[in-house]
């Protein structure tokens, strides 16, 4: 069943590929689990060679960390869990390029079109170089973030699922 979300409760707000700086978010509830360290380490080594911005959401509440995703470009969610949670959603609901890593077998079961840029400790800098140098690729994620949030994690759609699977007990 997928997470709920109340996908309404969030207007979106696109990349905008005319946006010459990027901001860049990582919220880490957990440091060592969210994989904060290669995040960072990947945001020192593109500042080298790119122009962004980058904050860390910690510390906040939550009105005030929505208020500041709702500005992202690009979400860095997790690197090391291999699945996502209620920040992405969240995320993809503001229509935000929600950057996790996600399992072969987590990713076999999702739907095909989920938005979801995969990234791991490894390719972390090659992602985010990839989505710097690309606004127009960063909008459409952004649109289909919203979209897959919409279709998959609405309120209504998995009521729609829990119902039915009530049906077969």
């Amino acid at each position: 069943l997928p997470l709920a979300c109340d996908v309404k409760r969030f207007a979106p707000i696109y990349p905008n590929p005319a946006k010459k700086v990027p901001l860049i978010v990582h919220a880490p509830t957990n440091r060592l689990f969210k994989g904060t360290a290669y995040v960072e380490k990947a945001i020192n080594d593109l500042q080298k060679n790119f122009s962004f911005t980058f904050q860390i959401v910690e510390k906040k509440t939550n009105k005030e960390a929505i208020q500041i995703y709702a500005q992202a470009d690009i979400i860095v969610d997790q690197l090391l869990f291999g699945s996502y949670g209620a920040f992405s959603v969240e995320a993809m609901a503001l229509g935000k390029v929600v950057v996790a890593f996600i399992r072969d077998d987590v990713r076999s079961k999702l739907p095909a079109d989920c938005p979801i840029v995969n990234a791991n400790p490894d390719t972390i800098y090659d992602v985010l170089s990839d989505l710097i140098q690309h606004p127009e690729k960063r909008r459409e994620i952004g649109m289909a973030s919203r979209k897959f949030a919409e279709s998959y994690h609405s309120v209504e759609v998995v009521i729609g699922k829990l119902l039915e699977i009530y049906k077969q007990l």
